[in-house]
């Protein structure tokens, strides 16, 4: 078995990514007027991300906390072993 883990800035469709046993986004934290939160990864949520962009809302995000990344590969690591490999894409 092997599983694919991403964070949310991943640029998959929301219908995709549910049909996948195999698929696990983790969410990046960000920041938006002022204010801390975890976005959603639905469709309507990263268009009304896009649509504040346009707008002129100044939004941060900052990465994954360990915690939260701990948690997600502990639940791998509880179905079995995990080889960890790491890809950057050159942008």
């Amino acid at each position: 078995m092997y599983y694919i883990v991403t964070d949310s800035s991943t640029d998959m469709p929301q219908s995709w990514v549910e049909a996948q046993h195999d698929f696990h986004i983790v969410s990046l934290s960000c920041t938006i007027n002022g204010v801390s939160s975890v976005p959603g990864t639905s469709e309507v949520a990263k268009k009304e991300t896009y649509r504040q962009l346009r707008s002129g809302v100044v939004i941060k995000t900052s990465a994954v906390n360990t915690a939260t990344w701990e948690e997600c590969f502990q639940k791998l690591l509880d179905e079995g072993p995990v080889s960890y490999t790491h890809l950057t894409l050159p942008t």
